[in-house]
């Protein structure tokens, strides 16, 4: 079984090319790089509905409302949360639910949240969200954390169909049903193909 790194995972995967920094609020462009809200902000100018992606430059046409609507990189928060994880037993974590400052003593794998006492009693009461998946971070420390913390991206356009492929003429992820019925004669494949070979370039 191969081992990771955490330090040199956090290296390569998890800062922001832009801030150089750890990501914040990390947002996926339809050319599949990712960078922090708060960076993609700064660099739109005033008055525009698109950028120009700081890494491949080609011009991203932002949705209606703006940066923030950009779909959220979930592997990378995920990720983000793994190594939160791991170093849970050296330094507590803090509820991201809440402003109490209070220590978290599960995660919410469909919100992407920490969850402390309080968070976590009232997470299971509301009718919204009494069904998410929810574990123990002591539990998340001796399991598969992989499978426990993924949470696939889904598709704006067509309620809960997952983006699986990638429509290589418009360079944007899409789903079966768009691949059916806005890209049926486009080329394609497979979005964690694309993903991988991005990454090796």
């Amino acid at each position: 079984m191969a081992t990771v790194n955490i330090s040199q995972l956090s290296e390569q995967l998890l800062k922001c090319p832009v801030c150089l920094e750890t990501f914040e609020t990390p947002k996926i462009l339809p050319c599949l790089h990712s960078f922090c809200q708060k960076c993609l902000q700064r660099i739109l100018k005033e008055g525009e509905n698109a950028i120009l992606c700081p890494t491949c430059r080609n011009e991203i046409q932002l949705p209606q409302g703006g940066v923030q609507e950009l779909p959220t990189n979930f592997f990378i928060n995920n990720m983000l949360d793994f190594i939160t994880v791991q170093s849970f037993s050296s330094k507590p974590i803090d509820c991201t639910n809440c402003q109490d400052h209070s220590h978290a003593v599960a995660r919410c794998g469909d919100c992407v949240e920490f969850l402390c006492e309080q968070c976590l009693a009232a997470h299971k009461r509301t009718k919204l969200t009494k069904e998410h998946e929810v574990m123990a971070l002591k539990d998340l420390q001796s399991s598969d954390v992989q499978d426990k913390m993924h949470r696939p991206l889904y598709c704006s356009q067509h309620d809960r169909e997952i983006l699986k492929y990638y429509c290589e003429t418009c360079d944007d992820p899409v789903c079966r049903e768009c691949l059916i019925m806005e890209h049926r004669e486009h080329a394609y494949g497979y979005l964690k193909d694309v993903n991988n070979k991005q990454r090796q370039e």
